[in-house]
């Protein structure tokens, strides 16, 4: 599992080092959507996405309720530290630098996972 966790890391690494481009070039794109269009693109990924979430936190709740609570608060309180953190990284650095760093964050911790698992197997062996 570690390893597999420091795959998807290298993976999320070259993803984000790529996404700035990648969001120049959607721009265009979305200046071309009528209003109306861009209501219903956002309305159907905010219902998806709600819907997801739904599902989830209703399964963990009929499962340990306690738990999904305290867990809700917590992840609550990390969601608004996380937003007072990229909204900081969004207005001083800017999209692509913050990318661009998130991506050597990523990259180096997908490195030490794949290390990591590397030495548990030479461990076990």
């Amino acid at each position: 599992m570690t390893f597999m966790t420091g795959l998807v890391m290298l993976y999320v690494a070259f993803y984000n080092a790529k996404v700035s481009k990648h969001i120049n070039e959607h721009i265009g794109e979305i200046e071309k959507f009528t209003p109306l269009a861009m209501f219903l693109a956002v309305v159907g990924i905010f219902s998806r996405e709600g819907a997801e979430v739904v599902l989830m936190l209703y399964s963990l709740w009929m499962n340990d309720p306690h738990t999904t609570f305290y867990g809700s608060i917590v992840g609550l309180v990390l969601l608004l530290v996380s937003y007072r953190l990229v909204k900081f990284g969004l207005d001083k650095i800017g999209t692509g630098l913050l990318f661009k760093y998130s991506s050597w964050i990523f990259a180096l911790l997908g490195f030490y996972y794949i290390y990591d698992a590397l030495e548990i197997y030479r461990i076990i062996n």
